[in-house]
């Protein structure tokens, strides 16, 4: 399979795109054919050496694509599903293995890029605002750096929970 490895720490001149071995899924995983992958600043962090970046490997927290092997003990998840994923392998590739507990279905009218998209803001934004901040409605929520995706979709959610007010801090980060 061809992926986007990183062998070194450092800048976009360290992604190469080379043929590596096609992973295959241990007992309680899947493996799915990657149709779609999303950048997130932690994978830029990861590429320029953050602590415990796992480098060398393959970049991307999670993907959108198809089940095409399912691993022993898995339940509910079957070959020829469309899935979101968390991975465990990095995403850009066109293979990625993830846990079956991090693998949700999706149906066949939600946009594969739009899925793409959503997995890490919007697991991460519910649990900010109702797991540990346990927004009540009518409360303020203050959102910091409010550019990106995960900002953008904190402001949505807050909104749909019945937030009072949301004032916003655009934080400019150079990487």
């Amino acid at each position: 399979m061809r992926a986007i490895v990183v062998a070194s720490t450092g800048g976009p001149e360290v992604l190469e795109y080379k043929d590596i071995t096609v992973p295959e899924p241990s007992t309680g995983e899947v493996r799915i054919r990657v149709l779609k992958a999303s950048v997130h600043f932690a994978d830029i962090k990861k590429r320029k050496g953050a602590k415990g970046s796992g480098i060398p490997g393959i970049l991307g927290l999670d993907a959108v694509g198809i089940i095409d092997k399912v691993g022993q003990d898995v339940n509910g998840l079957r070959i020829g599903d469309r899935v979101i994923a968390f991975v465990k392998t990095g995403s850009y590739a066109e293979f990625a293995i993830a846990n079956a507990l991090l693998v949700y279905p999706i149906a066949d009218y939600v946009d594969t890029a739009v899925a793409a998209a959503c997995p890490v803001p919007a697991f991460l934004s519910f649990m900010l605002l109702e797991r540990v901040g346990r927004l009540s409605k009518g409360e303020t929520v203050l959102v910091h750096a409010a550019s990106g995706g995960t900002g953008l979709t904190l402001i949505q959610l807050a909104r749909k929970l019945g937030a009072g007010k949301i004032p916003m801090a655009l934080v400019l980060t150079l990487y």
